[in-house]
Protein backbone atom coordinates (compact mmCIF):
# COMPACT_ATOMS: atom_id res chain seq x y z
CA UNK A 1 0.00 0.00 0.00
CA UNK A 2 2.71 2.50 0.97
CA UNK A 3 4.70 1.95 -2.20
CA UNK A 4 1.61 2.21 -4.40
CA UNK A 5 0.56 5.51 -2.78
CA UNK A 6 3.93 7.26 -2.69
CA UNK A 7 4.85 6.32 -6.26
CA UNK A 8 1.61 7.84 -7.58
CA UNK A 9 1.36 10.79 -5.17
CA UNK A 10 3.61 13.17 -7.19
CA UNK A 11 1.43 12.57 -10.26
CA UNK A 12 -1.74 13.45 -8.32
CA UNK A 13 -0.04 16.61 -7.02
CA UNK A 14 0.97 17.48 -10.58
CA UNK A 15 -2.65 17.19 -11.73
CA UNK A 16 -3.72 19.28 -8.73
CA UNK A 17 -1.36 22.11 -9.75
CA UNK A 18 -2.50 21.90 -13.37
CA UNK A 19 -6.19 22.16 -12.39
CA UNK A 20 -5.43 24.76 -9.67
CA UNK A 21 -6.70 22.54 -6.85
CA UNK A 22 -4.26 23.63 -4.13
CA UNK A 23 -6.49 22.56 -1.22
CA UNK A 24 -7.00 19.12 -2.74
CA UNK A 25 -3.21 18.69 -2.93
CA UNK A 26 -2.87 19.37 0.79
CA UNK A 27 -5.64 16.85 1.58
CA UNK A 28 -3.91 14.29 -0.66
CA UNK A 29 -0.68 14.76 1.30
CA UNK A 30 -2.44 14.39 4.65
CA UNK A 31 -4.19 11.16 3.60
CA UNK A 32 -0.96 9.82 2.12
CA UNK A 33 1.00 10.47 5.33
CA UNK A 34 -1.60 8.60 7.40
CA UNK A 35 -1.68 5.60 5.05
CA UNK A 36 2.11 5.37 4.74
CA UNK A 37 2.52 5.38 8.53
CA UNK A 38 -0.12 2.63 8.75
CA UNK A 39 1.73 0.60 6.09
CA UNK A 40 5.04 0.85 8.04
CA UNK A 41 6.96 0.65 4.76
CA UNK A 42 10.30 2.42 5.11
CA UNK A 43 11.07 2.91 1.41
CA UNK A 44 7.58 4.37 0.98
CA UNK A 45 8.31 6.80 3.83
CA UNK A 46 11.54 7.90 2.11
CA UNK A 47 9.66 8.63 -1.13
CA UNK A 48 6.95 10.44 0.83
CA UNK A 49 9.46 12.70 2.59
CA UNK A 50 11.10 13.55 -0.75
CA UNK A 51 7.69 14.48 -2.20
CA UNK A 52 6.80 16.59 0.87
CA UNK A 53 10.13 18.41 0.60
CA UNK A 54 9.44 19.34 -3.04
CA UNK A 55 5.86 20.30 -2.24
CA UNK A 56 6.89 22.68 0.55
CA UNK A 57 9.72 24.09 -1.55
CA UNK A 58 7.52 24.84 -4.56
CA UNK A 59 4.48 26.12 -2.64
CA UNK A 60 5.72 27.00 0.81
CA UNK A 61 3.16 28.16 3.29
CA UNK A 62 3.64 28.33 7.08
CA UNK A 63 0.20 26.89 7.73
CA UNK A 64 0.82 23.92 5.44
CA UNK A 65 4.18 23.30 7.07
CA UNK A 66 2.76 23.28 10.60
CA UNK A 67 -0.23 21.14 9.57
CA UNK A 68 2.08 18.45 8.25
CA UNK A 69 4.43 18.62 11.26
CA UNK A 70 1.46 18.41 13.64
CA UNK A 71 0.10 15.39 11.74
CA UNK A 72 3.43 13.55 11.97
CA UNK A 73 3.70 14.25 15.72
CA UNK A 74 0.13 13.09 16.31
CA UNK A 75 0.75 9.83 14.45
CA UNK A 76 3.95 9.30 16.45
CA UNK A 77 1.98 9.55 19.70
CA UNK A 78 -0.92 7.29 18.73
CA UNK A 79 0.89 4.67 16.65
CA UNK A 80 4.25 4.10 18.38
CA UNK A 81 4.79 0.62 16.88
CA UNK A 82 4.55 1.93 13.34
CA UNK A 83 6.86 4.83 14.14
CA UNK A 84 9.32 2.48 15.84
CA UNK A 85 9.60 0.38 12.67
CA UNK A 86 9.82 3.38 10.36
CA UNK A 87 12.42 5.37 12.30
CA UNK A 88 14.03 3.51 15.21
CA UNK A 89 14.41 0.19 13.39
CA UNK A 90 15.69 1.96 10.27
CA UNK A 91 18.29 3.84 12.32
CA UNK A 92 19.40 0.59 13.96
CA UNK A 93 19.63 -1.15 10.60
CA UNK A 94 21.77 1.65 9.18
CA UNK A 95 24.22 1.19 12.07
CA UNK A 96 24.20 -2.61 12.01
CA UNK A 97 24.70 -3.08 8.27
CA UNK A 98 27.58 -0.61 7.93
CA UNK A 99 26.36 0.90 4.66
CA UNK A 100 24.68 4.22 3.94
CA UNK A 101 21.59 2.59 2.44
CA UNK A 102 20.99 0.27 5.40
CA UNK A 103 20.86 -2.78 3.15
CA UNK A 104 20.18 -6.03 4.93
CA UNK A 105 22.51 -8.96 4.45
CA UNK A 106 19.79 -10.70 2.47
CA UNK A 107 19.54 -7.78 0.02
CA UNK A 108 23.31 -7.80 -0.43
CA UNK A 109 23.13 -11.47 -1.42
CA UNK A 110 20.49 -10.64 -4.07
CA UNK A 111 22.66 -7.84 -5.44
CA UNK A 112 25.85 -9.91 -5.65
CA UNK A 113 23.98 -12.76 -7.35
CA UNK A 114 22.47 -10.36 -9.92
CA UNK A 115 25.90 -8.90 -10.62
CA UNK A 116 27.37 -12.39 -11.12
CA UNK A 117 24.58 -13.20 -13.59
CA UNK A 118 25.25 -9.91 -15.44
CA UNK A 119 28.96 -10.74 -15.80
CA UNK A 120 28.04 -13.94 -17.65
CA UNK A 121 26.17 -12.10 -20.45
CA UNK A 122 27.05 -8.43 -20.28
CA UNK A 123 25.54 -7.15 -23.51
CA UNK A 124 21.98 -8.52 -23.72
CA UNK A 125 21.54 -10.36 -20.40
CA UNK A 126 19.74 -13.67 -19.90
CA UNK A 127 16.20 -12.47 -20.62
CA UNK A 128 13.27 -11.01 -18.66
CA UNK A 129 12.40 -12.81 -15.39
CA UNK A 130 15.36 -15.20 -15.63
CA UNK A 131 16.92 -14.16 -12.30
CA UNK A 132 14.60 -16.52 -10.37
CA UNK A 133 15.77 -19.51 -12.45
CA UNK A 134 19.50 -18.76 -12.47
CA UNK A 135 20.14 -17.49 -8.95
CA UNK A 136 20.79 -20.93 -7.39
CA UNK A 137 23.02 -22.12 -10.25
CA UNK A 138 26.53 -23.11 -9.05
CA UNK A 139 27.87 -20.63 -11.62
CA UNK A 140 26.25 -17.62 -9.89
CA UNK A 141 25.53 -18.70 -6.32
CA UNK A 142 26.89 -16.84 -3.29
CA UNK A 143 26.89 -19.97 -1.13
CA UNK A 144 30.63 -19.67 -0.38
CA UNK A 145 30.18 -16.12 0.89
CA UNK A 146 27.29 -17.17 3.15
CA UNK A 147 29.36 -20.02 4.62
CA UNK A 148 32.43 -17.82 5.22
CA UNK A 149 30.36 -15.03 6.79
CA UNK A 150 28.65 -17.31 9.34
CA UNK A 151 31.37 -19.65 10.59
CA UNK A 152 31.08 -20.85 14.21
CA UNK A 153 34.34 -21.82 15.94
CA UNK A 154 34.84 -24.12 18.93
CA UNK A 155 35.13 -22.30 22.27
CA UNK A 156 36.97 -25.25 23.85
CA UNK A 157 39.12 -28.24 23.00
CA UNK A 158 37.50 -31.69 23.03
CA UNK A 159 35.71 -34.37 21.06
CA UNK A 160 32.96 -33.08 18.81
CA UNK A 161 29.43 -34.44 19.19
CA UNK A 162 26.10 -33.01 18.00
CA UNK A 163 22.72 -33.57 19.63
CA UNK A 164 19.81 -32.15 17.65
CA UNK A 165 16.30 -31.45 18.77
CA UNK A 166 13.52 -29.46 17.12
CA UNK A 167 15.02 -26.00 17.54
CA UNK A 168 18.62 -26.35 18.70
CA UNK A 169 21.98 -27.92 18.12
CA UNK A 170 23.84 -28.85 21.32
CA UNK A 171 27.61 -29.09 20.92
CA UNK A 172 29.11 -31.35 23.60
CA UNK A 173 32.58 -32.63 24.47
CA UNK A 174 33.74 -36.14 25.40
CA UNK A 175 32.63 -35.64 29.03
CA UNK A 176 29.02 -35.35 27.80
CA UNK A 177 29.05 -31.75 28.93
CA UNK A 178 27.25 -29.21 26.77
CA UNK A 179 29.75 -26.66 25.51
CA UNK A 180 27.22 -24.30 23.91
CA UNK A 181 23.85 -24.20 22.20
CA UNK A 182 23.14 -22.64 18.85
CA UNK A 183 19.88 -21.99 17.08
CA UNK A 184 19.71 -24.14 13.97
CA UNK A 185 18.96 -22.38 10.72
CA UNK A 186 17.62 -24.48 7.82
CA UNK A 187 20.99 -24.67 6.07
CA UNK A 188 24.02 -25.99 7.96
CA UNK A 189 27.46 -26.95 6.68
CA UNK A 190 29.67 -28.89 9.12
CA UNK A 191 33.47 -28.76 8.91
CA UNK A 192 33.95 -31.65 11.34
CA UNK A 193 32.22 -34.99 11.98
CA UNK A 194 30.94 -36.59 15.18
CA UNK A 195 33.85 -38.08 17.11
CA UNK A 196 36.45 -35.69 15.64
CA UNK A 197 38.90 -34.03 17.98
CA UNK A 198 38.56 -30.26 17.71
CA UNK A 199 40.75 -27.52 19.11
CA UNK A 200 39.77 -24.20 20.56
CA UNK A 201 39.11 -21.71 17.73
CA UNK A 202 38.71 -24.42 15.07
CA UNK A 203 35.83 -24.14 12.56
CA UNK A 204 32.87 -26.28 13.59
CA UNK A 205 30.02 -25.34 11.26
CA UNK A 206 28.39 -22.51 9.33
CA UNK A 207 24.67 -21.85 9.31
CA UNK A 208 22.30 -19.30 7.81
CA UNK A 209 18.60 -18.98 7.04
CA UNK A 210 19.19 -19.22 3.27
CA UNK A 211 21.72 -21.15 1.20
CA UNK A 212 21.85 -18.68 -1.71
CA UNK A 213 20.81 -15.21 -2.90
CA UNK A 214 17.68 -16.39 -4.67
CA UNK A 215 14.37 -14.64 -5.01
CA UNK A 216 11.93 -13.84 -7.81
CA UNK A 217 13.93 -10.66 -8.57
CA UNK A 218 17.12 -8.91 -7.30
CA UNK A 219 15.22 -6.19 -5.34
CA UNK A 220 16.94 -3.42 -7.32
CA UNK A 221 15.65 -2.20 -10.68
CA UNK A 222 19.04 -1.43 -12.22
CA UNK A 223 20.59 -4.73 -11.18
CA UNK A 224 17.51 -6.47 -12.56
CA UNK A 225 18.06 -4.75 -15.91
CA UNK A 226 21.77 -5.61 -15.90
CA UNK A 227 21.22 -9.28 -15.11
CA UNK A 228 18.16 -9.81 -17.33
CA UNK A 229 18.62 -7.32 -20.20
CA UNK A 230 22.35 -6.55 -20.04
CA UNK A 231 24.04 -3.25 -20.83
CA UNK A 232 21.71 -2.54 -23.78
CA UNK A 233 18.57 -2.64 -21.63
CA UNK A 234 20.34 -0.89 -18.76
CA UNK A 235 21.42 2.11 -20.86
CA UNK A 236 18.03 2.50 -22.52
CA UNK A 237 16.33 2.47 -19.13
CA UNK A 238 18.83 4.69 -17.32
CA UNK A 239 18.63 7.27 -20.15
CA UNK A 240 15.01 7.99 -19.18
CA UNK A 241 16.03 8.44 -15.54
CA UNK A 242 18.99 10.74 -16.37
CA UNK A 243 16.84 12.82 -18.73
CA UNK A 244 14.15 13.23 -16.03
CA UNK A 245 16.70 14.27 -13.40
CA UNK A 246 18.25 16.78 -15.81
CA UNK A 247 14.88 18.36 -16.62
CA UNK A 248 13.92 18.58 -12.95
CA UNK A 249 17.23 20.25 -12.07
CA UNK A 250 16.64 22.81 -14.85
CA UNK A 251 13.23 23.66 -13.39
CA UNK A 252 14.62 23.94 -9.84
CA UNK A 253 17.36 26.29 -11.07
CA UNK A 254 14.68 28.38 -12.78
CA UNK A 255 12.80 28.62 -9.48
CA UNK A 256 15.81 30.43 -7.96
CA UNK A 257 15.35 33.23 -10.51
CA UNK A 258 11.58 33.54 -10.74
CA UNK A 259 8.43 32.00 -9.35
CA UNK A 260 7.35 28.91 -11.24
CA UNK A 261 4.01 28.83 -13.02
CA UNK A 262 1.35 26.22 -12.30
CA UNK A 263 2.40 24.38 -15.46
CA UNK A 264 6.06 24.39 -14.36
CA UNK A 265 5.07 22.92 -10.98
CA UNK A 266 3.03 20.31 -12.81
CA UNK A 267 6.15 19.45 -14.83
CA UNK A 268 8.22 19.19 -11.61
CA UNK A 269 5.93 16.69 -9.94
CA UNK A 270 5.41 14.64 -13.10
CA UNK A 271 9.19 14.35 -13.44
CA UNK A 272 9.47 13.52 -9.73
CA UNK A 273 6.94 10.71 -10.25
CA UNK A 274 9.09 9.29 -13.05
CA UNK A 275 12.25 9.59 -10.94
CA UNK A 276 10.80 7.87 -7.85
CA UNK A 277 9.66 4.95 -10.03
CA UNK A 278 13.21 4.58 -11.36
CA UNK A 279 15.24 5.57 -8.30
CA UNK A 280 18.41 3.42 -8.16
CA UNK A 281 19.42 3.63 -4.49
CA UNK A 282 16.47 2.00 -2.70
CA UNK A 283 15.35 -1.65 -2.75
CA UNK A 284 12.50 -2.19 -5.18
CA UNK A 285 9.93 -4.73 -6.27
CA UNK A 286 9.98 -6.74 -9.48
CA UNK A 287 10.05 -4.13 -12.25
CA UNK A 288 8.31 -6.48 -14.69
CA UNK A 289 5.39 -6.95 -12.33
CA UNK A 290 2.21 -5.60 -13.96
CA UNK A 291 1.37 -2.82 -11.47
CA UNK A 292 5.01 -1.69 -11.27
CA UNK A 293 5.15 -1.25 -15.04
CA UNK A 294 1.86 0.68 -15.07
CA UNK A 295 3.02 3.07 -12.33
CA UNK A 296 6.42 3.55 -13.99
CA UNK A 297 5.10 4.49 -17.42
CA UNK A 298 1.86 6.28 -16.53
CA UNK A 299 3.68 9.56 -15.62
CA UNK A 300 5.71 9.39 -18.86
CA UNK A 301 2.47 9.59 -20.82
CA UNK A 302 1.42 12.61 -18.75
CA UNK A 303 4.84 14.22 -19.27
CA UNK A 304 4.64 13.84 -23.06
CA UNK A 305 1.14 15.35 -22.99
CA UNK A 306 2.45 18.32 -20.94
CA UNK A 307 5.28 18.87 -23.40
CA UNK A 308 2.77 19.03 -26.24
CA UNK A 309 0.52 21.37 -24.22
CA UNK A 310 3.50 23.62 -23.41
CA UNK A 311 4.53 23.80 -27.08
Amino acid sequence: MGSFITRLLPLFLAIGFLLKLEKLNLYMLIVSIILVVFSSQRVALAYLLITIFFYLYLSFDKKKFFYLIFLFLTLFLFFPKNVNRLFVHTYQQLNENNNIFGLSYRHQLHFITAYNIFLDRKLFGHGIKTFRYLCDSPKFTVNDKIINDHIITSPVEGTFFVIKDKNNVHIINNDNKIVFDSYTKPYVKYFVKNGDLVYKGQKIYSTYEFSDGCNTHPHNIYLQFLSELGLVGFFLFSTIFIYSVFKLVVLIKRSFIKKLSKLDKCFCFTLLCIITSMFPFFPSGNYFNNWMLIISYLPIGFYLSLVKKND
